[in-house]
């Protein structure tokens, strides 16, 4: 349902951030509720339309649309109903090693800093 290719990786670019693409299509979960650390999130919408939930509140960004979600924040997002987005998403700084934790109490930390509900596999955020 949905595809994430990587861009740049912590290791390339010194820590400074993580780079991604993502295609979600119609349905796909997108990520669940969840804050980081020490990492501000930034999100650009290539295509399509996606709603984001920052702290209590529901934004919906269009394409050519920017947000970004400081850090400690509580964000999650998916792609709008009946739509296919696609769009790019760096969270900086990005060690190799940063702690992240579901606002629900849910998720599972890894060392690359994502988060991932149980079974769901590797993160993906």
């Amino acid at each position: 349902m949905s595809l994430i290719g990587l861009l740049a990786d912590a290791g390339e670019t010194g820590g400074a951030l993580t780079a991604n693409r993502a295609t979600f299509r119609e349905g796909s979960p997108g990520a669940p509720a969840h804050f980081h650390t020490k990492a501000t999130e930034m999100f650009y919408v290539l295509e399509g339309t996606m709603r984001f939930l920052v702290n209590d509140e529901i934004v919906t960004v269009g394409k050519g649309g920017f947000l970004t979600v400081p850090p400690t924040v509580p964000h999650a997002f998916s792609v709008s109903p009946r739509r296919t987005c696609s769009g790019w998403s760096a969270p900086m700084p990005w060690p190799s090693v940063v702690s992240c934790c579901s606002a629900d109490g849910r998720a599972t930390c890894s060392d690359r800093g994502g988060c991932s509900l149980p079974g769901s596999g590797s993160p993906d955020i």
